[in-house]
């Protein structure tokens, strides 16, 4: 089974393509932190996902997406269900064949390629 990341076709839409590009070159410590401020519904979730999703088979690390509370983290993260493809959020963005153990409890998955 072969899969593309970002995966399911996923594609920045034009306003995220900026930040989307900038995400993928980070390589130096000085880099690892990208500011953004943007209003709801801006896709921020979805650029990080997706974002995460392609470093993580490239550059092994730990990768950590933080709300303000894990109850928030979990309901909009680890259970939503994306209501154009009726697949949760987090098997959508990272899918089941690349992953090696998935923790529903800590909301923790490590993948093949070694990144958590």
């Amino acid at each position: 089974m072969k899969i593309t990341l970002p995966n399911n076709g996923w594609a920045p839409r034009p306003y995220q393509e900026e930040a989307y590009r900038y995400l993928q070159n980070v390589d130096g410590k000085d880099d690892r932190i990208l500011y953004l401020i943007a209003h709801r519904r801006w896709g921020k979730d979805d650029l990080a996902l997706h974002s995460t999703a392609v470093k993580m088979m490239t550059r092994v690390g730990t990768y950590w997406h933080c709300l303000p509370l894990q109850t928030q983290a979990r309901r909009a993260i680890w259970e939503a269900v994306n209501p154009h493809t009726g697949m949760r959020r987090i098997d959508e963005t990272f899918p089941k064949a690349l992953r090696e153990v998935t923790r529903a409890q800590q909301m923790f998955i490590r993948f093949i390629s070694g990144s958590t």
